[in-house]
């Protein structure tokens, strides 16, 4: 088996899913361009494992006509874990069309990701909603591909769990009064966001952080892939240490088996979803 897997990851994301903070008492504040890199600094990556197609049509209804858009679009999201036939096939999709009915647009993406053997993952408990492999799940079947997992340790990976920890069933924000007013009869409260750490080595660690469900009662566990900066280097192997970061930069990240079976853990023990849908797209990659 080989050791690592090497990856190109962007410093920052244009979809804003990864950048780079600066750590203070277990706390990240983000960066300013001006900033430069620190020993203190580390890449958050709020990372996935599928995208759903109702997001991709969301973003096609709002660049319906212009195609120099739909074409960036595509690049941002794909051009990191996807095959150039792929990203080129869902380029000329996207720019090929202007009217479309969301059935059809569906239809057409579930078509393009089968041609090229994308995993796809349809959840009849959630409205029949569809999704297809992202960055995590990519990051698998790279590893399997270039021999640094096996077929044999996923299918061991797939009973972590057994105990059915469930993070986000289990803990909550919690509010609590101070006893206190400001500025005439403003009442002083202090929430309480539960915070999860799982420091897998010097390079990187995760985190799970319960926060408020945006469009939804209830509390959501979220997930976060941390890459300290001083283990990356650029692509020239010098480390980014004492400068700042350039406009759309690569950087070289080495991910061990070890490494991908902890990001996995760490999203079966967020929530029985989180759970199921990383054991399923894990079984899909490990399919004969």
């Amino acid at each position: 088996m080989v050791g690592t897997l090497k990856y190109e990851l962007p410093l920052t994301t244009s979809t804003g899913r990864a950048r780079v903070k600066r750590r203070k008492n277990e706390f990240g504040e983000p960066l300013k361009t001006e900033d430069k890199l620190s020993e203190s600094d580390y890449i958050e990556w709020q990372i996935s494992y599928f995208m759903p197609f109702d997001t991709l049509w969301d973003k096609f209804k709002g660049i319906k006509k212009n195609k120099q858009k739909k074409k960036a679009l595509i690049e941002d999201y794909f051009r990191e874990f996807k095959p150039s036939s792929l990203i080129k096939d869902l380029i000329e999709f996207f720019e090929e069309t202007e009217e479309i009915q969301r059935k059809d647009f569906k239809k057409k993406l579930k078509e393009i990701f089968e041609k090229h053997k994308q995993i796809l993952i349809i959840k009849e408990h959630k409205d029949n909603k569809t999704y297809v492999m992202y960055e995590l799940a990519d990051l698998f079947e790279m590893a399997l591909k270039n021999n640094v997992i096996s077929k044999e340790e996923i299918k061991e990976l797939l009973g972590f769990n057994k105990e059915k920890i469930d993070i986000e069933a289990q803990y909550s924000v919690q509010r609590k009064p101070l006893n206190k007013t400001v500025s005439k009869d403003f009442e002083y409260f202090e929430e309480n966001a539960p915070l999860f750490i799982k420091r897998m080595n010097d390079k990187f660690f995760t985190e799970i952080q319960i926060k408020h469900k945006q469009r939804a009662v209830g509390y959501q566990g979220m997930v976060y892939f941390c890459i300290w900066i001083k283990s990356l280097k650029d692509k020239e192997g010098n480390s980014l240490i004492g400068r700042k970061a350039n406009p759309n930069e690569k950087v070289i990240a080495e991910l061990s088996k070890e490494d991908l079976f902890d990001i996995a853990k760490t999203f079966m023990i967020t929530s029985q979803d989180h759970d199921w849908d990383m054991k399923t797209i894990l079984k899909g990659i490990i399919k004969d």
